[in-house]
């Protein structure tokens, strides 16, 4: 399996990802950092197949061409503070426009909503996440989903040209054969 691993497969860049001020190398999907306790580099996060789009946030969406958007926030340890998730299925010739929307959803407990039987009676439960859906109108969708486009991704794109890097750039005198 190692020997499958092709370093030029992969994206490499350097970004504050959990705010300590400092870079960490950030690998596709893991987020390196350095513990100074250990005195060594660790898996600070996984994020298996988000985008990181800014310090301790990353967000999901299939192909850029649906409007399915989930986003992440991660605690200062990497972990999953909170989540939520939004998408719209635009009409075709059999179905309406429906646009759902998912409350955040936080690690902690406390902090989660309490779903009332009435926001039960205007939602939709999905077994596999245990979550509430609620529908939106277009204009609502088009409110939430603007700041994930014109902040979120556009600057996230900006920052990873700037900082992104070939393993070579990065590590090129080190290579062994």
């Amino acid at each position: 399996m190692l020997e499958d691993f092709k370093s030029s497969d992969y994206s490499y860049y350097l970004f504050d990802m959990n705010g300590d001020g400092l870079p960490e190398l950030c690998v596709d999907g893991c987020v390196f950092a350095y513990d100074p306790d250990m005195d060594q580099c660790i898996l600070w996060a996984w994020l298996n197949g988000k985008e990181i789009v800014g310090t301790r946030k990353a967000m999901w969406n299939p192909d850029y061409d649906t409007d399915i958007y989930e986003f992440f926030q991660l605690d200062p340890n990497g972990n999953r503070e909170l989540g939520t998730l939004f998408w719209a299925e635009h009409a075709d010739l059999y179905h309406d426009d429906i646009n759902m929307v998912m409350f955040p959803d936080y690690a902690d407990m406390a902090k989660r909503w309490k779903i009332t039987e009435e926001m039960k009676r205007q939602g939709v439960f999905e077994e596999s996440s245990g979550q509430w859906f609620f529908r939106i109108t277009d204009e609502q969708f088009k409110e939430l989903e603007q700041p994930y486009m014109e902040v979120l991704l556009e600057q996230a794109w900006d920052r990873k040209k700037e900082e992104r890097y070939t393993y070579e750039e990065l590590f090129g005198e080190y290579e062994t054969e």
